[in-house]
């Protein structure tokens, strides 16, 4: 695997550092002092503070993962020792991977629609809250004109039958149809 280096064929701390990390597969500091240096956290710590990191470390992986030293250093040529074989990912080639790029323009676009989305989810939420807080509200309402119906239909009932009440003859008042004429 080639990796890339500074342009004068120079590479950071960290550069190497990363390389260690990722011919170790280790993905933390403290993982990659622990199983590939047998050290502790402390140890990488104060190489960071120094901005120099020991050759034996690099003479170290080298030698326990049958890794090149040149890529270690250098992220030059390929990544195990004696392995022609080896594929390099266009990624890691100069001026990169076109399927890669392409990819991360997707991925992008992907997060940008997933944060339009959580924003239109939350936006429901609000409106669907407000929705339920109406909805009370008219419940309570529809029950209050529910007893003021019950009331107005008991009344229009007892006007009702007062009305036919008048109407109806009493059965003590004889009807005029029977009445005698004086």
């Amino acid at each position: 695997m080639v990796a890339s280096s500074n342009e004068d064929g120079a590479t950071s701390f960290e550069d190497v550092l990363n390389r260690l990390k990722e011919a170790t597969n280790t993905f933390s500091d403290s993982e990659f002092a622990r199983k590939a240096l047998n050290k502790g956290q402390s140890t990488i710590s104060s190489a960071k503070e120094r901005g120099k990191l020991p050759p034996i470390w690099v003479e170290t992986v080298a030698k326990n993962y049958h890794i090149s030293s040149d890529w270690l250093f250098f992220g030059e040529g390929l990544m195990r020792r004696g392995d022609s074989t080896e594929v390099t990912h266009p990624r890691e080639a100069p001026g990169g991977c076109a399927k890669c790029a392409g990819l991360e323009i997707e991925m992008g676009k992907e997060r940008d629609m997933n944060r339009d989305l959580v924003a239109e989810n939350r936006q429901l939420w609000k409106e669907n809250g407000e929705l339920k807080v109406k909805i009370g509200e008219l419940n309570v309402q529809n029950v209050k004109l529910e007893g003021e119906l019950d009331t107005a239909q008991t009344m229009a009932k007892e006007y009702y039958e007062r009305l036919q009440a008048r109407a109806a003859p009493e059965e003590d008042t004889p009807h005029e149809a029977t009445r005698d004429c004086a």
